[in-house]
């Protein structure tokens, strides 16, 4: 699956920029990487950001992650899951996304 406006990029691109780039710019480089075919590295990457003090960071990696499910599948379904829940626990503002994402999970993750 392929998303208009939102460009890939390797994971060579993304270790070089992850630090040095703008929250913002963070935001896309999250998203442009669900692609990429080592998916336990993608993942970490994601678990990582989705607890990021910027919510914007965090909902780029939370809305990946269903991204995700749509396009690969997971190293460790169900530690991705029970991250998801605990970050929902602990922050109320982040409930619709991450329901959003368990329900592509449920859905392309068999």
């Amino acid at each position: 699956m392929e998303y208009d406006g939102i460009p890939k990029i390797n994971k060579e691109y993304f270790c070089r920029k992850e630090y040095l780039v703008s929250q913002e710019e963070l935001t896309l480089l999250l998203y442009g990487i669900a692609h990429i075919e080592d998916v336990e590295w993608v993942e970490s990457i994601y678990l990582k950001y989705m607890f990021h003090d910027n919510k914007w960071i965090a909902f780029a990696a939370i809305s990946s992650l269903g991204d995700m499910a749509r396009i690969s599948k997971f190293h460790n379904k169900h530690n991705v899951i029970n991250k998801l829940k605990q970050l929902e626990k602990r922050n109320d503002e982040y409930k619709y996304r991450i329901e959003n994402t368990l329900s592509d999970i449920n859905i392309f993750e068999v």
